[in-house]
C-alpha cells in the first residue's frame, strides 16, 4: 500500500501536466488491473461514471487525487456490503481539453443498477461534490456514440 501511495505522489497532477508542457490537451489514466481499457473482455459489460467540468474553477487536481486515493485505499467498499464494490472499479481517466475537462471512473459492471448507482453515490460523496453537480453513467459499448444517453445520473 505504501509503495502505491509513493508512486501516486510521483504521478503528475493533470492540470500541472498541461501547464508544464503547454499542451492543448492531456489524457491521464490509471488502471487497477491489467487490461486494455475498452477492448478487454473483462470490461466489455462495464461502463463509466463521468464528471464533466463546466467550470475551470473546479479543483480538478484535488478531485483526481481524491479518486485515486479512494481506489487504492479501497474506500469504495464498506464492511456492510454483501460484496466489495471496489472489485468493480477498474480505473480512472481524466481528460483535459480546451473545450472542457472530464473525469471518468471506469467499472467492469454496468448490468446491476444497485452496484453501479451505489458506486456513483460513493464517488460523488468521496469528492464532496455539491448536489448541484451531477455525474452520469454510460456503458462502454455505447460510449462515444452520438446517440449515447446516460443510463443513470447522481
Amino acid at each position: 500500500m505504501s509503495k502505491a501511495i509513493d508512486h501516486l505522489m510521483k504521478v503528475h497532477r493533470p492540470k500541472q501536466k498541461i501547464q508544464n508542457n503547454r499542451l492543448r490537451s492531456v489524457i491521464v489514466s490509471i488502471y487497477l488491473t491489467k487490461f486494455v481499457p475498452c477492448g478487454d473482455p473483462a470490461n466489455a459489460n462495464g461502463g463509466r461514471w463521468l464528471l464533466t467540468f463546466g467550470s475551470p474553477d473546479m479543483k480538478l487536481d484535488d478531485l483526481w487525487q481524491e479518486t485515486l486515493l479512494g481506489m487504492i485505499g479501497d474506500c469504495f467498499s464498506h464492511d456492510s456490503d454483501p460484496q466489495p464494490l471496489s472489485r468493480f472499479i477498474t480505473g480512472c481517466v481524466v481528460s483535459i481539453r480546451v473545450r472542457g475537462h472530464k473525469m471518468g471512473l471506469w467499472l467492469s459492471e454496468a448490468q446491476n443498477p444497485n452496484i453501479v448507482r451505489e458506486i456513483g453515490r460513493r464517488w460523488k460523496s468521496m469528492m464532496n461534490l455539491p448536489s448541484t453537480i451531477r455525474i452520469q453513467f454510460e456503458t462502454h459499448n455505447e460510449s462515444g456514440s452520438a446517440q449515447q444517453k446516460p443510463i443513470y445520473e447522481e
